[in-house]
């Protein structure tokens, strides 16, 4: 049974990869609208980031601090504060650099300009960066384009980065013994849901990964009535 299991969570990777759904259709295209952030780290210290003339105040207590040490500048919530602030602004330079992003003042203002006539007339193609680096994170035109730096040419269904959602496919054979069962569990299970039954209050398109197309099934049949004839040969007496 899990060997049947097994090749149709293969025939779901697969598929998916290709951007089709479980009846071998193209995925909904992720959304040109936009502007859409992507933040490669989430804050450490407490629920909100500090405004920028706090932050300011921190990095001053911050480097007061390394000038003389010992010497009372802030509290030690502002230094939490301040390496988290540090953090998350390195981050988003890494990520910034990684996907080729240029951060000289013409480049920059290239992109400010094209992301201003996007805002005016939607669906045109922008030049410069495609994206702008933010104080913690990336501004991209869409979610499309987000994914498009990626290197994604098809909704795959992969995240930015692991652990992946389709990572935690796994396969479980019934109570009954009388088939398998393909499912994702624990905190993945949430974001599977909204894809496979979509969620109108998110704005997220259904985008049925988890199925069997007619020859699947029947490829599966074959292969559990071959396994089957081939336990029962184990199991006649030999002459």
């Amino acid at each position: 049974m899990l060997m049947v299991g097994n090749y149709f969570k293969t025939q779901a990777l697969e598929r998916t990869a290709r951007g089709l759904d479980a009846d071998g259709r193209s995925f909904t295209p992720y959304s040109n609208k936009g502007p859409y952030y992507y933040y490669p780290t989430k804050a450490g210290v407490g629920k909100q980031s500090p405004s920028l003339s706090e932050t300011k105040r921190i990095n001053r207590s911050l480097k007061q601090a390394s000038m003389f040490p010992g010497v009372m500048t802030g509290s030690r919530g502002d230094a939490a504060v301040g390496r988290d602030v540090k953090r998350r602004t390195e981050a988003a330079q890494r990520l910034f650099r990684k996907l080729g992003g240029k951060s000289d003042a013409r480049s920059t203002a290239v992109t400010r300009a094209a992301f201003k006539q996007r805002a005016l007339f939607p669906g045109i193609k922008i030049g410069g960066n495609q994206f702008l680096r933010t104080r913690f994170g990336i501004k991209f035109a869409s979610y499309a384009a987000f994914k498009q730096s990626l290197g994604r040419s098809v909704v795959d269904l992969y995240g930015p980065r692991a652990p992946h959602m389709l990572q935690a496919l796994t396969v479980r054979v019934a109570e009954d013994r009388k088939g398998v069962i393909l499912g994702i569990y624990g905190e993945a299970a949430r974001r599977a849901r909204g894809h496979q039954y979509g969620n109108a209050a998110k704005h997220l398109p259904q985008r049925r990964f988890l199925g069997a197309m007619p020859e699947d099934r029947a490829y599966a049949m074959r292969l559990l009535s071959a396994q089957i004839r081939g336990r029962m040969r184990d199991a006649m007496p030999h002459q």
